[in-house]
């Protein structure tokens, strides 16, 4: 991408965030964010369909920034604690923006597109976890139970130890299986 394209797509999405931060993204017009970021409406719609559809992009880069903060995915099949506190930490390192991004009527596509994401990249990951129902309904529990947790705790608790408590929980998550047996 060149100097100028790039700068001009810091300025469209500095100027989203700064508009979001004040606003729910229905009331975030294009004319303002034009206004804000010091760009013709046609310089915008070289970039971007709508404001959707940037809100859209902005949230699956923050998605994609999130999971690549879980060094070691895979460990939701071996180690459900490190993975949670892996998880959650990736999760605090964005909360600023996820505040923004993910605010109001957003709220509940953040979880979603996490899950969603980890289940495609473990299926690839593991043959083994493409085919275990478990695995697949404890990695959902996992992702919307500490994302919840951490979002609901992390204003009133320091948010390490709401990384702790939620990672304490996630130890029997692997160990206890209908039958009464372990996970190997």
């Amino acid at each position: 991408m060149d100097l100028r394209k790039q700068k001009t797509e810091e300025a469209i999405r500095d100027a989203f965030l700064h508009l979001r931060a004040t606003r729910p993204l229905e009331r975030v017009t294009v004319r303002e964010l034009c206004d804000s970021a010091r760009i013709g409406k046609a310089t915008f719609y070289l970039h971007y369909h709508d404001v959707y559809e940037l809100s859209e992009r902005m949230q699956a880069d923050l998605v994609r920034s999130i999971l690549d903060g879980i060094p070691h995915p895979q460990l939701i099949l071996t180690d459900t604690p490190t993975f949670t506190r892996e998880f959650s930490t990736a999760v605090w390192s964005k909360k600023n923006l996820i505040d923004i991004l993910f605010e109001g009527a957003q709220a509940s596509v953040l979880p979603s597109a996490i899950d969603d994401a980890l289940q495609r990249e473990l299926e690839q990951l593991s043959p083994d976890f493409a085919g275990d129902e478990r695995a697949h309904v404890v990695l959902t529990f996992q992702v919307y139970g500490a994302y919840y947790a951490f979002m609901r705790y992390s204003s009133t608790m320091p948010a390490d130890k709401v990384i702790a408590l939620t990672s304490e929980l996630a130890e029997g998550l692997w160990t206890h299986q209908g039958d009464g047996g372990g996970r190997a």
